[in-house]
């Protein structure tokens, strides 16, 4: 994770509170009300709500009632926190406190709250201890928090050990945590999820592991685990709808719709060479293969009458087509009866799913978000967004900065780059370098001497967001941030801007935190076409999955393009690793 750099600050009861407790009431509180709705940062905040799932796993509600806690006063502090900024928030909580005491635990959830929004992460967990001290370690608004931070920043493991402990062990069946548990276990790499399954402690626990690392495996593996583990919970009650993925009928007839001849020929060859990979390695006896055929929708009137072929050749299930509108048009065909397995994400979403229906993506979107995620979770609360001023640049914008100030960040700049004036330019003024030189040419100007005096960035934003379409813009930006002080703030990117084919070149973008897809790991060049390709292949794995998802909207496999969640509209959400550049090369970031 990349440290919090965020200054301490005392303790609320420390310092500000005791402090106009000496004052006249009156005078006080006329300072604190002048303070209330001044936010951190100078951006205007969309209504508040905590996300309620990270990553398609099920979130805690915050906002319980709870008789031992004020939780309109928790509950207000942190809404006005989330709309107008922590400093109003503080300045509401010292008002109201003057006007009531607060009891201790409330207290301390209050300050836990304040501290984990203002990026102040080891404070928010010692303030959190506190209100476990005082309510007690297995008190449910303790545990809920302790959750949903951990999915934040990223400690899957953690997160599940306590979903696990607190909410499913013990509990009754059929359990629904136990899916929530079930998809928490799923962001766990494989590595950290074999020690944990190997260490000393909960039977139950471990042999949820083992199911998981079975899932992983295969239909048999899994199938094994029940054989061995019939009085384990998970075998009566099976998370993410498991029993329909193990009996579901293997189709007899796949059909692919891709443009495989004109201007997106490339595309739709990459992604079938991923569709006959995965076919072929999913179905290795040849006389328990299904069959497999390739409709070429460049060579129809349109997409739907290439559908209409693949009906009349009795295919069981399609994969494709491929561009947003002609995915779109087969969802909103009405009178179709295949299930479709989409490879574009239609422009429009729908509230239900359309039956027979899913539609897995390389939308960019999903990176946005979770860009935002890793920043929030890594304690970055002010951001700056740099972006080019294209459809894509707003898309990406409008999904990053929803997410962000979802989880409570504040959005203090964006700067969509122009033609003019030059990007050097447009950088220098956003980050506040171009005032500071300036100030210092006017002083160098009016005594006719030169000043030893160093410019400085604005020092209002920790984060820099940096949507480049592509690695070339990304090259060119980045030592642009350099130049004009602000390197010592991290910078996040999507993969748009990942690529290994230039190492030397490359080193411009060293430090730079971007987001790729799981295969990276397995050393191949990176490329459109490498991620097409796993898009092709992850479109097989979902033809295996399909009646398991039927019923569920979490997280259910961990794939090539993606740790894979399928929401309510149908639309399949991907998680990605986030990865660095070092000495010009990409490279992993460490787990937490």
């Amino acid at each position: 994770m990349i440290a919090n750099t965020a200054p301490a600050r005392p303790l609320f009861f420390a310092t500000l509170h005791n402090m106009l407790r000496s004052f006249h009431w009156l005078a006080a509180a006329t300072v604190v009300l002048s303070l209330t709705g001044c936010g951190t940062g100078g951006s205007q905040r969309p209504a508040a709500s905590d996300p309620a799932s990270i990553g398609g796993v099920a979130l805690p509600d915050a906002a319980q009632d709870y008789n031992d806690l004020d939780m309109v006063l928790i509950n207000r502090i942190k809404q006005t926190a989330l709309l107008e900024g922590s400093l109003a928030a503080s300045s509401l909580y010292m008002t109201l406190s003057l006007e009531q005491p607060v009891d201790p635990g409330t207290a301390a959830i209050i300050d836990s709250h304040l501290a984990w929004l203002e990026g102040r992460l080891a404070e928010a967990d010692t303030q959190l201890d506190t209100a476990a001290a005082l309510l007690g370690p297995d008190h449910p608004v303790v545990i809920n928090e302790r959750i949903r931070r951990r999915a934040v920043t990223g400690q899957w493991l953690q997160a599940s050990q306590l979903i696990y402990h607190h909410r499913v062990r013990g509990q009754s069946m059929p359990n629904p945590d136990s899916s929530v548990l079930w998809a928490s276990l799923l962001h766990v790499d494989d590595q950290a999820l074999r020690r944990a399954s190997t260490s000393p402690g909960d039977t139950e626990w471990r042999e949820w592991l083992e199911l998981n690392l079975a899932y992983r495996a295969g239909k048999a593996a899994v199938s094994m685990w029940f054989e061995k583990h019939p009085g384990h919970p998970a075998a009566s009650d099976p998370p993410a709808n498991l029993r329909a993925w193990l009996t579901a009928p293997q189709p007899q007839r796949i059909a692919v719709l891709l443009p495989l001849s004109g201007r997106l020929e490339a595309a739709g060859k990459a992604v079938y060479e991923g569709v006959l990979e995965a076919f072929f390695e999913a179905y290795p006896d040849p006389r328990n293969r299904p069959q497999l055929f390739a409709v070429d929708t460049e060579g129809y009137a349109d997409t739907l009458t290439a559908y209409r072929d693949a009906e009349a050749r009795q295919a069981d299930i399609v994969i494709g087509p491929l561009t947003k509108t002609d995915a779109a048009l087969l969802r909103d065909t009405p009178t179709r009866s295949l299930p479709i397995i989409a490879l574009n994400r239609p422009e429009s979403t729908t509230e239900r799913r359309p039956s027979n229906w899913i539609s897995l993506s390389l939308a960019p979107e999903d990176e946005a978000r979770q860009l935002a995620q890793i920043a929030f979770g890594n304690g970055q609360r002010r951001a700056l967004i740099i972006q080019p001023s294209s459809d894509w640049g707003g898309r990406m914008e409008a999904a990053l900065s929803q997410r962000w100030r979802e989880l409570g960040g504040t959005l203090v700049e964006k700067l969509i780059l122009q033609a003019e004036p030059s990007e050097s330019e447009q950088i220098s003024e956003a980050v506040g370098a171009f005032e500071s030189e300036a100030r210092i040419k006017a002083f160098e100007d009016a005594f006719d001497a030169p000043v030893e005096a160093r410019p400085r960035r604005r020092q209002d934003f920790d984060v820099v967001f940096l949507l480049a379409p592509d690695a070339a813009i990304a090259r060119r930006l980045r030592p642009l941030l350099v130049y004009h002080y602000a390197a010592d703030v991290p910078v996040y990117a999507s993969s748009a801007v990942a690529n290994n084919d230039n190492g030397s070149q490359n080193r411009d973008l060293n430090e730079l935190v971007v987001l790729e897809i799981p295969a990276l790991s397995s050393g191949a060049k990176i490329s459109q076409g490498f991620r097409l390709k796993a898009l092709g292949k992850d479109a097989v794995q979902l033809v295996d999955h399909w009646s398991q998802l039927s019923s569920i909207d979490s997280t259910f496999l961990r794939a090539d393009t993606g740790i894979l969640s399928v929401t309510q509209s149908g639309n399949i959400e991907r998680e990605l690793i986030p990865a660095i550049f070092e000495g010009g090369s990409l490279k992993p970031l460490a787990l937490p």
